[in-house]
């Protein structure tokens, strides 16, 4: 008997709903309406609500997705208008929505702020999912221009003209971070490579930054070596995603790629999308971008055999990229946040000085 791979996965989430997204819930908005304030209280800077999660719709109006939207931003210690900050524009990963970020980047970055270890700067959390309302499983848009909306113009021109509109942020390049976790790390790749032009700086971790990867033998799991490394042609509904639920349960590519294109076009389009071949045919150049990616070598989603052929591209075109591989890790929060210090230290070297000169 044929089952709809759609269901399999449905049926595990309910099994196992530690899998899926720890945000949903029938009671969410009465959880979430407290959470907020809870969190400024333990902070020493302090997030700002333009979402509808926390009992008033404060969204923002995008005109590219003809929608209001959810977006937090964090504001750091001792915040002033009289001042200019770097900002680091934070995409979640594909399970998750912006509300991730009040548990994980915004507690711990502030933290680093306080203490010192970076300098003040402003963080920003973008919803990247379809409907931008709690779902079981969220349905996840990649954050790009997809017929499921344009995304990736909502991030770099309705969020960035509300953000650098409302608050004091640094005009200087060098202090834009793209940034995101797994789908939001490709996000973050992809949009500061085409939009270089504004950003400085690209951070993911365990992002997919060779969405094309397969070794010489066909396999989309393989760890990567540069004498065993190709892109890969085949993207018809059934072919499989590198992607497994629990590490064992094969995900059809019809289930990821469907909703945003039309099947026979979308090798072309994930090749658009590719950070690895972005970095071709935008030609980066040394010294245009700052690059930071990390991830454990136990990725079960082989975003460790991504980073490393997209680095090792990197390389060959003379490009710096900082990678942090942490043995034995997963592709899990627990690893994400074992990160920390190595972002803090990324970070603190790439950031500009408050008195250097701004960048022409």
């Amino acid at each position: 008997m044929r089952i709809c791979w759609a269901w399999w996965v449905l049926a595990v989430a309910m099994v196992f709903p530690a899998a899926v997204s720890a945000e949903w819930s029938p009671f969410a908005s009465i959880v979430r309406k407290g959470e907020l304030n809870r969190l400024n209280r333990r902070l020493a800077g302090e997030v700002i609500d333009h979402t509808a999660n926390h009992g008033v719709n404060r969204r923002i109006y995008s005109r590219s997705l003809d929608q209001y939207r959810d977006i937090y931003v964090y504001l750091p210690p001792g915040y002033t208008p009289k001042r200019q900050y770097p900002v680091m524009f934070w995409m979640h990963a594909y399970s998750n929505d912006e509300c991730d970020f009040l548990r994980t980047v915004a507690p711990q970055l502030d933290d680093t702020m306080a203490r010192g270890d970076i300098p003040p700067m402003i963080l920003v959390a973008i919803d990247g999912t379809v409907s931008g309302e709690c779902r079981l499983i969220p349905q996840a848009t990649f954050f790009t221009n997809s017929r499921l909306g344009r995304f990736e113009d909502h991030v770099m021109v309705d969020v960035w003209d509300f953000v650098h509109d409302r608050y004091s942020i640094d005009p200087d390049r060098r202090a834009h971070v793209m940034g995101g976790a797994s789908m939001g790390g490709s996000a973050a790749y992809r949009m500061a490579i085409r939009h270089r032009d504004r950003v400085g700086n690209a951070l993911g971790i365990f992002p997919a930054l060779n969405l094309r990867y397969m070794d010489c033998r066909g396999g989309l799991l393989g760890n990567f070596r540069p004498e065993c490394d190709r892109l890969r042609e085949d993207f018809s509904q059934h072919s499989l995603a590198a992607a497994r639920y629990f590490g064992f349960i094969p995900v059809p590519m019809k289930i990821l790629l469907r909703p945003m294109i039309n099947p026979r076009g979308a090798k072309d389009f994930v090749s658009d999308e590719n950070p690895y071949e972005l970095i071709d045919s935008l030609d980066l150049k040394p010294g245009e971008l700052g690059m930071f990616a990390a991830y454990g070598t136990r990725d079960q989603f082989n975003m460790d055999a991504q980073v490393e052929s997209f680095a090792h591209r990197a390389g060959q075109r003379g490009l710096e990229m900082t990678v942090i591989r942490r043995k034995g890790a997963r592709h899990d929060r627990m690893a994400a946040l074992s990160f920390v210090p190595d972002v803090v230290a990324w970070l603190r070297g790439r950031l500009p000085d408050d008195d250097a000169p701004p960048e022409r």
